[in-house]
């Protein structure tokens, strides 16, 4: 992966939009934090932030006990 961000949390924020765009994530799947942080090797705290990123966006949404999925 070469992407020239600054932080960790916008690495994610890529990865995770990049994800969806190439259709490995459909329309209401479910987004686990521990698999994206593994998927980069990196710690849930900016994957977390990632997501709460992209739910402002509108691209992902947050259900309370869900966690968050893909904006169907």
């Amino acid at each position: 992966m070469d992407y020239n961000i600054s932080s960790i949390s916008e690495v994610a924020e890529r990865y995770i939009k990049d994800q969806i765009l190439s259709a490995r994530l459909k329309s209401g799947d479910k987004i686990l934090e521990a698999g994206v942080a593994e998927a980069l090797s990196i710690s849930r705290a900016p994957v977390r932030e990632a997501l709460r990123s992209l739910s402002q966006q509108g691209v992902v949404v947050f259900s309370p006990r869900r966690g968050h999925s893909v904006l169907e």
